[in-house]
């Protein structure tokens, strides 16, 4: 199944390696919420800083947040961590399924949230025109 948010990213640059939860953007609450994680094929400060802005200024249904790690990125609703601290839970898939089982409308707002973030993305990296190869 491919990923709104990684299809936006992939249209701009090469991703080295990529994986996200599985969902269904048709509203199966189910599964777990969005859990999206990418490392950069060749990562420049310019288009880590542009990634950084566009994704915080993402304004959706539920609040989202991003995470660097030595040049591995996790994307995911903040909630997923707040559950992990609230627990505490050690892995955020683990986090993810209990929120798919106990507050499936949430689930499903980070699940249609997911589309429009990937829809924001696409816009400011065309808008910026930002990507690594020249593709606008």
């Amino acid at each position: 199944m491919q990923n709104a948010v990684l299809e936006a990213l992939r249209r701009c640059t090469t991703l080295a390696w990529c994986r996200a939860s599985n969902h269904d953007p048709g509203g199966n609450v189910s599964v777990p919420p969005p859990l999206i994680e990418w490392v950069l094929a060749s990562p420049t400060s310019e288009l880590n800083e542009f990634l950084e802005r566009a994704l915080s200024s993402f304004q959706g249904r539920v609040a989202w947040e991003y995470r660097i790690d030595d040049g591995h990125w996790t994307l995911r609703p903040a909630r997923i961590r707040e559950v992990q601290e609230q627990q505490p839970i050690p892995l955020a898939l683990i986090a993810s399924e209990k929120l798919a089982r106990e507050e499936p409308a949430f689930v499903a707002e980070a699940v249609a949230d997911e589309a429009d973030l990937a829809a924001h993305l696409d816009r400011e990296l065309q808008k910026h025109a930002i990507c690594d190869d020249g593709r606008a």
